[in-house]
């Protein structure tokens, strides 16, 4: 891996470690920097501004869990024969986990943060588009 895409996982990951402890409105870049051992300017060029590095970080942990989530729901469905209401019901979990309830809360968050973030919202629309493919493809 080059130094350069070495420097930009270190950054995503301190990024989304600060966002998964603080929320969204505690993520400063300044925190990012420290964290990542680098300068607010390296993180700058890689992302424009601090919506460039939410929308890269959020975009990259709602694909990532949207993903397991439908993965996880289409391994619950019958496989041999036409899926009927019943099934479809009984393939969502009744009781979620502490992880799951934490995603949904999340995910409601991601959400609102992309109506004024407008990479944030195409980067979502991307993830949308992927998941339904993913979800017709079963």
């Amino acid at each position: 891996m080059t130094e350069m895409n070495n420097s930009l996982e270190v950054i995503l990951e301190s990024a989304k470690r600060i966002l998964l402890n603080r929320g969204i409105l505690g993520l400063r870049v300044a925190d990012v920097a420290s964290d990542a051992n680098c300068s607010i300017t390296q993180i700058y060029r890689f992302f424009r501004n601090r919506d460039g590095l939410l929308a890269r970080v959020l975009g990259d942990i709602y694909d990532d869990q949207s993903k397991i989530a439908v993965e996880q729901y289409l391994a619950r469905l019958p496989r041999d024969s036409a899926i009927t209401i019943n099934d479809l019901v009984s393939a969502v979990p009744i009781v979620l986990t502490e992880d799951q309830i934490k995603f949904h809360e999340l995910r409601l968050q991601i959400l609102a943060a992309s109506v004024h973030n407008k990479e944030l919202h195409d980067r979502l629309k991307v993830c949308t588009q992927n998941l339904y493919e993913m979800w017709k493809a079963g």
